[in-house]
């Protein structure tokens, strides 16, 4: 009852607050250089064939990738260490292999998938010989001696690491901001947050700096800055991707929560890293090569937030969740019903879970040297006296709340509800979804906040945390502008299920047009021509103003289009679709 209060009027405050900073704080909004390399708008998937068919060399690819970072990093302030001498002697090591080979395409594209692609991955994610800081200053000097498990799996396959990226301090906020690098912004707008704590590798993709990128995810950290940035993020299936190689580490029942996934610009390359992410586990995901034939789908849809945590979800999403799921009726036949889950509205307790972990972060946050006051410390930060971020020291501020007042000790009748609903929410949620279900659901409910007012908008990440509690895969989809801001929905299936939530992701694609640049093109016309013909091999035509016999929307993939394109404030037909039995 006392959480449930405290969560409501958190709500009521972080609305108002919310809002208030954003119109204070105005807007940067401004338009990153242009692109001008055609290799930097090809997805990892054709720029890797290209490759195997030695059409295009891996220094060409990895050159194009590490001029355009070294330019939008004056912009985004995402890159907190670099290897490019390195990664460019190692991509003339790959041509050289390339030059010398028996291997066939075919057996290229089997044992080394990503062969000569760059990648990034963040901050907190170990890469050998290169910084594992997770933006905590008593971290700054640690270099990594060897590579997480994951970063392994890619090299394996064949992709070159070229750079680390920014994240808040030891992951703990949605904005990416610490005291050790700084803050890192939206590509779209220099005044607003690109998320976290996947920021800097949102921003740094979203602006063409990285083709390929691992993240990680526990509360939304994949989602939430795919959705502020305008791309795919994939969260899957818990436990099959390895989640060693991470600080702060992942343990005590953490690992429930925890997995590594990719954000990416095409659904296509969500596929391509999961697979070479999981590695020998890829066999885990059910039949994740396997075509998805749509018309089997059950659709699911929920419009709002359906808890006590989040404000309002904007009518503009909840619009497009509704267009979307009938989208699936109208192509396919598929049935459309509105659900309805008993369970979700006991998210509140289901945080006492997450904060009864036995690892402090009172104590993470100094190396575990000692114990911080984060009440104290939040004084100190107010008047600019701590060494310690705000949104870090309000996690381990609520850390401490909540073990004193809902841990396994003070309160167990308490904690044992918690555990008990979570069961019922996942079997509710899994007996629904079946194997042929997915739900379309909030990612977020507004567009990204200015850098100030994500302190007033922490509890909007019980949308995209929820399916981390479920356990179960989650895919983000960028759908549209709405004042010249990104906002997706996103998508969950029953665990291990992934394929079709990357599916529907696949064909809603192709309804809104995919990743949303934040940028102008400015290629030769003959690169142009080349491009256009590239691109209509994957995008379907569709009219300019309206929904297609399809059921298609106008592609918003240009900054260009920004008040022009998919404004979902003005949704077409989902204001006129008829309400489903609800389930």
């Amino acid at each position: 009852m006392m959480l449930s209060v405290l969560f409501r009027a958190l709500k009521t405050l972080n609305a108002t607050g919310g809002d208030i900073v954003n119109y204070l704080a105005g807007s940067a909004q401004r338009c990153l250089p242009p692109v001008t390399n055609e290799i930097l708008l090809l997805s990892a998937t054709e720029l890797a064939s290209r490759i195997r068919k030695r059409e295009i060399s891996s220094e060409e690819v990895v050159r194009a990738f590490i001029d355009r970072a070294r330019v939008v990093q004056f912009y985004l302030n995402a890159i907190i260490d670099e290897r490019f001498d390195d990664a460019i002697r190692d991509a003339q090591a790959i041509d050289e292999f390339l030059k010398t080979t028996s291997l066939s395409e075919e057996e290229l594209a089997k044992q080394k998938p990503l062969l000569g692609l760059p990648f990034t991955t963040k901050d907190s994610v170990q890469v050998s010989g290169m910084k594992w800081s997770s933006g905590c200053l008593r971290r700054k000097d640690i270099i990594s001696d060897e590579d997480a498990p994951v970063v392994k799996n890619f090299r394996k396959a064949g992709a070159i690491p070229i750079a680390l990226t920014n994240v808040p301090e030891l992951l703990l906020w949605f904005a990416t901001s610490n005291k050790l690098y700084g803050t890192t912004n939206n590509p779209f707008d220099l005044s607003r947050t690109p998320g976290g704590s996947s920021g800097g590798e949102a921003a740094l993709t979203a602006a063409c700096g990285s083709p390929l990128s691992i993240c990680s995810d526990i509360g939304g950290s994949i989602r939430m800055p795919a959705f502020y940035c305008g791309l795919f993020g994939h969260k899957p299936t818990h436990e099959v991707v390895d989640y060693g190689g991470t600080f702060p580490e992942i343990r005590d029942g953490l690992e429930k929560l925890f997995s590594f996934g990719p954000i990416s610009r095409y659904v296509d390359d969500l596929i391509l890293s999961l697979k070479a992410m999981a590695g020998e586990n890829a066999s885990k995901f059910k039949d994740l090569d396997k075509p998805v034939d749509l018309r089997k789908l059950r659709v699911f849809f929920i419009a709002d937030a359906n808890n006590s945590m989040s404000t309002k979800v904007e009518p503009y999403i909840g619009e497009v969740i509704r267009q979307a799921a009938y989208h699936f009726e109208r192509k396919f036949g598929c049935p459309v019903h509105r659900a309805e889950f008993k369970y979700f509205r006991y998210i509140s307790l289901w945080y006492t879970l997450l904060f009864s972990n036995n690892q402090h972060v009172s104590s993470l946050i100094t190396e575990n040297t000692h114990k911080i006051n984060p009440f104290f410390e939040l004084c100190k930060s107010a008047i600019g006296q701590s060494n310690y971020s705000p949104s870090a020291l309000t996690v381990a501020a609520a850390q401490e709340a909540t073990q004193a007042t809902c841990s396994p000790e003070s309160q167990p009748e308490l904690y044992q509800r918690s555990r008990d609903t979570l069961e019922e929410a996942r079997k509710e949620f899994n007996s629904l979804m079946g194997d042929d279900g997915i739900l379309i659901y909030v990612t977020l409910p507004r567009t990204a906040p200015t850098h100030y007012a994500s302190l007033f908008e922490f509890t909007n990440v019980c949308c995209p945390m929820v399916m981390n509690y479920l356990g179960v895969p989650s895919t983000q989809v960028p759908t549209g502008l709405h004042e010249g801001l990104p906002f997706g929905i996103q998508i969950a299936a029953a665990p291990f299920n992934d394929r079709l939530t990357i599916a529907a992701a696949k064909e809603l694609e192709r309804l809104y047009g995919g990743w949303i640049k934040p940028f102008q093109v400015a290629l030769d016309e003959e690169v142009k021509k080349l491009h256009r013909i590239n691109m209509d091999k994957t995008r379907p035509s569709s009219s300019p103003t309206a929904l297609s016999a399809e059921g298609e929307l106008p592609s918003s993939n240009s900054f260009e289009s920004v008040n022009s394109t998919v404004n979902a404030s003005t949704p077409t037909e989902a204001k006129n679709l008829p309400e489903p039995t609800p389930v």
